[in-house]
């Protein structure tokens, strides 16, 4: 293997177009990292030449922009001239941002296409892309950090992706649309295609520090609000603790969690639904400017019929973004997760069935009007009409970061809750601990 191109630190390749810089302390762990801020009609990307190859191998740690049109944007091309395409990682959106694609050779085109949704704004990942130009193929793997599990893997490719290579280009490459800030760092060309060139030293923790602002899993309650909470001592989603709401007419049925003003905000719960709503709108968790003004909300409709999610946005709050009615059973669990970015006016908000990590109804980010801060967020029927049937809600968490879903708590992996009751008996071969388990 040989290495044709690489940075990590110090002086930057040679750079096309406009708005290139280093940034000391801007990469996914804190170190270096080369920001692009692109400008109209502008390419803005750094260059790597060599002698020419057949076999090409590019990684490079991207962070997504904060928005991104549909129109798709190349982050890394290899050439097998100044003007030519062999192959290029770009992303697009389709109508909604977070689709990731692999481009064959001129005249380019899509050799294939992630679904919407596979990549999250102003998020990090390993980009690495491979072209076996002697076998006519190439082949993309997005990555999260600290994952050799890829987000999505092209699989290799059969199309045309020329004959041979002597340069990759990395960052914003086409005049139009123009993007947001990117930035990379650990880039990395080789002619080995054998395998992923994979991590870097130290990509083996999440990425920045996440403050938690708020959390309860049992014990004494946050703040309540309104009427009707109690403590639930086995009434969670696995046989423990949970907090119960039964709102009454007229009031909100909540718990509050306060903390500094900030400008990224995350929250999950698990959630049982009622045994029935209305059509009429109800947020469960809501984020709040200050005591009456909401910045976002994840709530639930039924437009006739229960079963709906939604994302509401800020004041005057209306709904941004829906699932299809039926989404959601009553008297069911699911684990709820709300995420607002007020750098970029833009909210999500998921749910997800017990045990599992693909979610049941994504929003996606939505563009909107989501205030410019949180300083609270409250849990519970948070809307005075209608009154919700009974609601319990387990395993609250807050955090500041928007890099990716806080995830499922420990021992949410979609079996019958750990058996609590057990009996010792004695036997020929010594005592023996014995579970009583509920049958369903």
């Amino acid at each position: 293997m040989a290495i044709l191109g690489q940075w990590d630190s110090g002086t930057l390749p040679t750079t096309v177009g406009s708005g290139v810089s280093s940034v000391p302390t801007g990469g996914w762990a804190g170190g270096p990292a080369i920001q692009f801020d692109q400008v109209a009609s502008q390419s803005s990307q750094v260059r790597f030449e060599f002698t020419s190859r057949q076999n090409v191998a590019v990684r490079a740690y991207l962070q997504m922009p904060a928005t991104w049109a549909s129109a798709a944007e190349a982050l890394i091309i290899v050439r097998p001239n100044s003007s030519s395409n062999a192959g290029q990682a770009s992303i697009a959106g389709t109508g909604a941002p977070g689709q990731v694609r692999l481009l064959k050779a001129d005249p380019s085109a899509n050799a294939a296409t992630s679904s919407n949704g596979t990549l999250s704004q102003g998020t990090w990942y390993r980009f690495e892309l491979r072209l076996d130009q002697a076998n006519g193929r190439g082949r993309l793997a997005i990555f999260p950090l600290a994952s050799d599990t890829a987000v999505w893997d092209s699989g290799w490719v059969t199309n045309d992706f020329g004959t041979s290579a002597y340069r990759v280009e990395i960052g914003p490459a086409y005049t139009s649309p123009t993007m947001g800030t990117v930035r990379a760092a650990n880039i990395v060309v080789s002619d080995d295609v054998s395998n992923w060139v994979g991590r870097t030293a130290g990509d083996n923790l999440p990425g920045p520090t996440v403050n938690t602002l708020g959390q309860w899993d049992s014990g004494a309650l946050p703040t309540t609000v309104g009427t009707g909470v109690s403590y639930a001592v086995t009434g969670g989603w696995d046989g423990r603790p949970a907090i119960q709401f039964n709102q009454q007419a007229g009031s909100s049925s909540q718990v509050r969690f306060e903390f500094s003003s900030v400008s990224t905000v995350a929250a999950r719960a698990y959630i049982q639904m009622p045994t029935a709503w209305t059509a009429s709108s109800q947020a469960l968790i809501i984020a709040r400017f200050n005591s009456s003004t909401n910045v976002g909300a994840a709530a639930l409709g039924g437009s006739s019929s229960p079963g709906q999610a939604r994302l509401i946005k800020a004041d005057p709050s209306a709904t941004a973004a829906q699932s299809s009615t039926g989404t959601l059973a009553q008297n069911t669990w699911y684990r709820f997760e709300l995420q607002l970015n007020h750098i970029t006016s833009q909210g999500r908000t998921a749910v997800f069935a017990l045990g599992s990590d693909t979610p049941l109804w994504d929003s996606g980010w939505v563009t909107n009007d989501f205030g410019t801060s949180t300083y609270r967020i409250e849990i519970g029927p948070a809307y005075s009409a209608p009154t919700m049937g009974q609601v319990c809600v387990a395993n609250l968490k807050v955090t500041d970061s928007v890099s990716g879903w806080i995830g499922r708590v420990a021992d949410d992996n979609g079996l019958p809750p750990t058996p609590k009751t057990s009996w010792r008996i004695r036997t020929a071969s010594g005592w023996v601990e014995v579970f009583a388990h509920d049958v369903v």
